[in-house]
């Protein structure tokens, strides 16, 4: 006498390694789409039940086929608040400011010492960069032992790069959003 009350143990090993493999993708697309990862759980171990339940009656292949792209899934399944500020873009964002930030620092202050250096002057010399607003880039004299030159970039690169991590993130969107249920209420 077999136990057929489980779906799992009339599914064979291959449509769960399929079913599995699947809850792992759609697990990874929810994340992309910043769901809270208890959220995630939830979303990830519904998709599996259903799909072994369906691979059960008809096989993991046309199963996987009926729920269709699980990119697609994941994105009608979580549809963002738009009224919310998206923190994990702004940081990204900042983040990616910051490094553009700092390349475009050293191209310039590079630029600076190759000037310096073609005029021949034999003080030292320094000077700011714009649009790094407090930075500094000293350049010692050339002569036979060679030159030295120091670049400091000051904080306006934290500063650009946390105002565009804060304009990407919108944190104002949500303050507007409470004003309107307060409204309502």
């Amino acid at each position: 006498m077999t136990n057929d009350s489980n779906p799992a143990t009339a599914v064979p090993l291959i449509d769960r390694a399929r079913i599995a493999l699947a809850g792992a993708r759609y697990d990874f697309w929810l994340d992309i789409h910043y769901t809270r990862r208890r959220d995630r759980r939830a979303l990830r171990s519904e998709l599996t039940a259903n799909l072994t339940e369906a691979a059960a009656d008809v096989g993991s292949g046309p199963a996987l086929a009926n729920i269709g792209s699980l990119r697609r899934l994941a994105a009608e399944t979580t549809r963002p608040d738009p009224d919310q500020p998206r923190w994990y873009a702004g940081a990204v964002a900042g983040l990616n400011a910051l490094f553009v930030l700092w390349f475009v620092f050293l191209l310039q202050a590079l630029t600076y010492v190759e000037g310096v250096l073609d005029a021949g002057t034999d003080a030292e010399v320094g000077s700011a960069l714009f649009p790094f607003l407090w930075s500094e880039v000293v350049v010692s004299s050339a002569d036979a032992d060679g030159f030295g030159f120091s670049l400091a970039p000051g904080p306006m690169p934290f500063v650009y790069a946390a105002a565009v991590g804060l304009i990407v993130a919108r944190p104002w969107r949500a303050v507007g959003s409470r004003r309107t249920v307060s409204a309502a209420a």
